[in-house]
C-alpha cells in the first residue's frame, strides 16, 4: 500500500501532524486567518511561532502558501505524505529555508525548518484565543474557519461572562487590543447583542447600558 493511501483527506493528515506537535508540547491551533492568509496549523512553544501548511501533493503551491508566513513565523513547513521521488520538492524547500516534515506510519521531520530570529510572531500571537484550537479542523474541506466577525463575536461574549456589568464603552476599549477594530466592536454590539451571535443580555442601570451573561434555565 502506498504511503499517500494512509491520509483519504488533508485533515486526516492534520490529525496527524497536530498529534504529533502535541506530543512535542506545542500547543496548536487551526485555520488560523492573519492578514488575509489561512494557516492550516500554527503551533507555539514558549515564544516560538511554527506554522505549518499541510497538503496531498507536493507542489509548488503549497511551498508557495509556507513561504508566505516566513516574515511572521519563526519557523515555516509544509507537511505532506511520504513518496519516494521527491528530492526536488525537498531542494526547493531548502532552498527557501521551509522544513519538511513527511507523514506515512511516523511522523518524520525531513527537513528542518530555518530559525527566523527576527519573526513579527507578535502579529500572530495575538489574535490566537482558544476557540481556534478544535473550532475547524485544519485542511477541512468545507472552508470553515473563525472568521474576523465570529472572533470578534465570541470576545465579546467572554469579556461580558468574565466582567459582568461592563458598559459597552469599556468592553470596546478592552476588544481593541485584540482582533476587532473599534467599529467593528461598535458594529457587534449594537446590532448583534441579545442574538444567537452575541448571546448577553443588557439592563439600564440610569444612564448607562450595562452587559451582564445571559441566564440560564437549568431546571
Amino acid at each position: 500500500m502506498e504511503i499517500v493511501e494512509m491520509f483519504k483527506t488533508e485533515s486526516d493528515l492534520a490529525k496527524a501532524v497536530i498529534s504529533w506537535l502535541e506530543d512535542y508540547q506545542w500547543e496548536v491551533y487551526q485555520e488560523v486567518q492573519v492578514f488575509g492568509y489561512t494557516a492550516d496549523i500554527i503551533a507555539v512553544q514558549n515564544k516560538l511561532v511554527w506554522v505549518v501548511e499541510t497538503k496531498l501533493t507536493s507542489t509548488l503551491k503549497v511551498i508557495e502558501q509556507a513561504n508566505n508566513w516566513k516574515g511572521l513565523a519563526h519557523y515555516v513547513s509544509v507537511a505532506v505524505p511520504r513518496r519516494r521521488d521527491q528530492s526536488m520538492f525537498g531542494k526547493v524547500l531548502s532552498l527557501f529555508g521551509i522544513g519538511k516534515i513527511e507523514c506515512g506510519q511516523e511522523i518524520i521531520e525531513w527537513i528542518p525548518p530555518i530559525l527566523n530570529r527576527k519573526a513579527l510572531s507578535n502579529k500572530i500571537t495575538h489574535l490566537l484565543i482558544p476557540e481556534l484550537k478544535n473550532y475547524a479542523e485544519a485542511g477541512n474541506s468545507e472552508g470553515k474557519r473563525l472568521t474576523p466577525f465570529k472572533k470578534t463575536c465570541m470576545e465579546i461574549i467572554r469579556e461580558v461572562e468574565e466582567n459582568p456589568g461592563i458598559t459597552i464603552k469599556e468592553l470596546i476599549e478592552r476588544i481593541k487590543t485584540n482582533d476587532a477594530t473599534p467599529a467593528t466592536a461598535r458594529t457587534c454590539v449594537s446590532r448583534w447583542i441579545g442574538t444567537k451571535h452575541i448571546d448577553v443580555r443588557f439592563e439600564t442601570e440610569g444612564r448607562k447600558l450595562k452587559l451582564y451573561p445571559k441566564e440560564r434555565n437549568f431546571a
